[in-house]
């Protein structure tokens, strides 16, 4: 699982990784991703508490969302940048953002479905 922010106006999905990882090493050798977003609507109830919908899955209403594009390993002026627009879109998350060893990644959306 992963944190990721989303930058309205230039269409692109920011996460963050280690770069001593196998996720940054396969991003670095082949581009081509493909990131499922899930919103875990049911995340915040309370330990044994169910929400059965129709179909009684325990996750009814929930929405999910698989995005194709191209990761970008940033470097610079707009790695700093977008790593200051993630941490904002994610307090309390900032081990994994911030770090000599934490690269920043911009998944440019090609398709969703």
């Amino acid at each position: 699982l992963m944190r990721f922010t989303y930058v309205r106006g230039e269409e692109v999905v920011l996460v963050s990784t280690k770069r001593g990882t196998k996720k940054f090493a396969q991003m670095r050798a082949s581009p081509q991703v493909a990131v499922l977003v899930h919103d875990f609507r049911d995340a915040g109830r309370v330990s044994g508490e169910a929400n059965l919908g129709a179909s009684g899955s325990d996750h009814s209403g929930s929405l999910s969302i698989t995005l194709n594009g191209t990761a970008v390993i940033e470097e610079g002026e707009i790695a700093e940048r977008h790593r200051l627009i993630h941490l904002k879109a994610n307090p309390g998350y900032e081990q994994f953002i911030v770090g000599d060893d934490i690269a920043m990644v911009a998944i440019f959306v090609q398709y969703a479905r």
